[in-house]
């Protein structure tokens, strides 16, 4: 089995290469990963709901589980959409990362940037970590958030 990952700022690729520590196995970034029979955990990071990368594995790749990374606390309440809209077959996990805003580019970055104000507008008690993030960036990449993932692939 091995770690197949897509990053952007980097909060992706740092969990899949503490995953491959505890786990002991070789994580690869999606671009230099050439698709067998293998069994992989792939990782990938949250944009629209959607998880950057995974559609060009989904059909093609022997996935064990699929794991997102996004910047909200927790997706629990958006799970089952991620699943839907990306069309996951496999165990799912979410992993809480963060943002960096100089490694987003164009259309991403004026997206992400309407969602801001819009969570900002709405103000919701339960919002206020999520404001804090967005307004300052922040990386919430910590290896005791993989214990659950861990615990799964070693059952």
């Amino acid at each position: 089995m091995k770690i197949i990952y897509e990053s952007n700022a980097g909060h992706t690729e740092k969990y899949a290469n503490m995953l491959a520590e505890k786990l002991n196995l070789e994580s690869i970034p999606l671009k230099q990963y050439k698709i067998d029979s293998e069994p992989i955990i792939f990782l990938g990071w949250i944009f629209a709901n959607n998880i950057q990368g995974y559609k060009k594995v989904r059909d093609k790749a022997n996935i064990k589980c699929t794991i997102a990374v996004g910047m909200t606390p927790t997706a629990k309440q958006n799970n089952n959409e991620i699943i839907k809209i990306n069309n996951i077959n496999e165990k799912f996990l979410y992993l809480q990362g963060g943002v960096d805003y100089t490694k987003l580019k164009g259309i991403k970055k004026f997206m992400l940037k309407m969602v801001v104000e819009s969570v900002i507008k709405e103000n919701k008690p339960e919002d206020k970590e999520l404001i804090d993030i967005f307004l300052n960036g922040g990386n919430c990449v910590k290896e005791e958030n993989l214990s659950e993932i861990v615990e799964y692939l070693t059952m």
